[in-house]
């Protein structure tokens, strides 16, 4: 209904009609148009009411709490998270019974954003050794030496990727925490949001860092084979000679080259991230799905190197290969809180599904501990300590700025290696809890299932295995090249004293 006012404007007009607080005049009153709408709205919504307060009351205390805790997210801040992230949190809660937002559902939207920190990062570290080789000088013997202001550059690309990674979280954050309750940070099982965001943010700006540093590593050495006294390449070669033998010296490459293999094996990664997450289909929806299943959105495709990928998992791919910790952080308790979900609620002789989660978790720590520990920071921690050992032969040459910028691409790399060492331990032990777990379900499932779960089980152990290999390695890798690293700086520290 419609009346026209004196300046011809239209607008509608309430079938409600305020009334004073405390009036005894019915609010149908003056509404000629209403006719009985009243006494037939209002059997309906009190049945609705009635029904909802049945709902309620016959669901037990525990699922209510949960259904609360779902809705109003206690402990997570409003500007973490979207307002459509949250009203479809509502809606999933709503169900029964009631459940977290899968987070397959609200990583569309976010996949693509990290596609550009991908290429921004891709494009920004070659130019940044390219700007090293250029600034870099070793006149009047300083040896080796860039300006400290290009490491100006790395500040507003790592600004750009944090904002990024920060509209990514927001549309993300939700799923994690209605699952794990709680923010946790290496031995502290609970802290408050601000803590782990910073602590996050810390790491993302560590890893970038990291890469930095090797770029760095990259644009002095090649200028080194540019002054006529720091040619390296001679060195290593009777190096190997005197170690291995002069038949096995012929067969090594040079030095310039596995220069260049250890700060490439960074691409071998992105190369793997791209073949796992771009879908081998153009028909993907890259948005917030809803909450119901047949409505069409496709966030579920094949890639190189799965048959069913989904939006979930190619997000936290991404979000690794990128060091975007905001996102990636809590992938490891969200895959043990989603299999804990699973295995509470599974049926006597069903399928061990909840151990397809500790597959992922133990496969990733596979992909950390070997591409990103030991091929990336392993790699290149051998190669510039062989570069290192060169530069202390010749230390009272060397000047402190030029020893200080080896001393921080080493450090870099070491404490990255450490780190994926500590990721590696922590899914290892969890990996032996769920093994443990996964060995009695398979003494207590049909026969229908049993070769299907021997399967699945001789995966995880295999996986389990090979995870503990690579973390052994790292972890001595990493503690050797502490050990050497601390020799490298006392013995530098000694002979510049004796200089003085």
């Amino acid at each position: 209904q419609a009346q026209v006012s004196a300046a011809g404007a239209h607008r509608p007009t309430s079938h409600f009609v305020r009334m004073p607080f405390g009036s005894d005049t019915s609010p149908w009153e003056g509404c000629d148009q209403c006719g009985d709408l009243g006494h037939r709205m209002l059997p309906t919504l009190l049945s609705r009411l009635s029904r909802h307060a049945e709902k309620e009351a016959g669901m037990p205390l525990v699922a209510r709490k949960r259904r609360e805790f779902l809705k109003e997210l206690p402990g997570l801040p409003e500007r973490s998270y979207l307002k459509g992230v949250k009203e479809l949190a509502i809606k999933f809660a709503e169900k029964n019974p009631p459940s977290a937002v899968p987070l397959g559902v609200v990583a569309g939207s976010a996949i693509p954003l990290q596609f550009v920190v991908l290429m921004m990062r891709l494009g920004f570290f070659p130019c940044f050794a390219v700007l090293i080789y250029s600034a870099a000088s070793c006149d009047n013997g300083a040896r080796l030496v860039y300006p400290w202001w290009a490491w100006g550059a790395v500040f507003p690309v790592q600004v750009a990727c944090l904002g990024l990674e920060f509209i990514c979280h927001r549309y993300t954050i939700v799923s994690p925490y209605q699952v794990l309750t709680r923010f946790r940070v290496f031995f502290v099982d609970s802290v408050s949001y601000r803590t782990w965001f910073a602590f996050s943010v810390l790491q993302s700006v560590f890893a970038s860092g990291d890469m930095a540093s090797d770029s760095a590593f990259l644009g002095i050495f090649l200028k080194s084979q540019t002054c006529v006294e720091e040619d390296h390449n001679m060195e290593w070669k009777r190096w190997v000679e005197a170690n291995h033998g002069t038949m096995f010296a012929d067969w090594t490459p040079s030095l310039t080259t596995l220069v260049y293999l250890a700060w490439g094996s960074v691409f071998f990664e992105i190369v793997y991230v791209l073949l796992d997450t771009v879908p081998l289909c153009a028909e993907v929806d890259y948005e917030i799905a809803n909450e119901n299943v047949a409505s069409g959105y496709v966030t579920m495709y094949p890639t190189f190197l799965r048959a069913k990928q989904n939006h979930g998992s190619a997000l936290v791919a991404l979000a690794t290969c990128n060091s975007a910790q905001l996102i990636a952080s809590t992938d490891f308790d969200y895959a043990q809180m989603r299999a804990q979900e699973q295995y509470d609620h599974m049926n006597e002789g069903e399928f061990p599904s909840y151990l397809h989660h500790i597959e992922h978790l133990l496969l990733e720590g596979v992909y950390l501990t070997c591409v990103k520990g030991l091929l990336t920071n392993g790699f290149q921690l051998a190669i510039q300590m062989c570069v290192l050992q060169f530069r202390m032969r010749k230390a009272a040459e060397v000047s402190t700025d030029s020893m200080t910028q080896a001393y921080i691409s080493f450090l870099f790399s070491t404490l990255g290696l450490i780190f994926r060492a500590w990721g590696g331990m922590s899914r290892s032990r969890v990996g032996w809890r769920w093994r443990k777990i996964g060995e009695a379900a398979v003494r207590r499932v049909d026969a229908g299932e049993a070769a299907r779960t021997g399967a699945l089980m001789s995966r995880l152990k295999l996986t389990w295995i090979v995870l503990v290999i690579f973390t052994i390695f790292s972890t001595a890798l990493a503690l050797y090249c502490a050990m050497k690293l601390a020799l490298c700086m006392a013995g530098f520290a000694q002979l510049a004293r004796a200089a003085d």
